[in-house]
């Protein structure tokens, strides 16, 4: 949302993870279990240094929810998403930066859209 200039008070990091190791990993079926146990070892990293986390599995490509609440030595609340070779997602982004470029309404337009979606959620 930052980098195409759509972000909003309560927007998260969206983060995509793309390398060629991770391609053969995350989308050859018959690795499914191997892709399963390191992502959660990876959560347990995460845990370890106090962040929550939600693994979503059952999706087209697995992300990795991460939330870090406010504390005295951290004074604000931190999401964020990590997606693993999402290429879509990257173009996406690109797609909308480019469109929001030539014209303004585009940004107001995604920008209500997400105020919209999270008021409805």
């Amino acid at each position: 949302s930052t980098i195409a200039g759509f972000e909003i008070t309560k927007s998260d990091l969206d983060v995509v993870l793309v390398s060629p190791y991770l391609e053969d990993f995350f989308c050859t079926p018959d690795k499914s279990d191997e892709s399963n146990s390191l992502l959660h070892n990876l959560a347990k990293e995460f845990q370890s240094v106090g962040f929550e986390v939600t693994l979503l599995l059952k999706t087209r490509v697995p992300i990795m929810k991460l939330a870090l609440k406010a504390t005295h030595e951290n004074s604000i609340d931190l999401s964020c998403d990590i997606g693993f070779n999402n290429y879509l997602r990257v173009d996406n982004t690109r797609t909308l930066q480019i469109h929001s470029r030539c014209d303004a309404r585009v940004k107001q337009m995604v920008v209500f859209i997400k105020w919209w979606a999270e008021k409805t959620h």
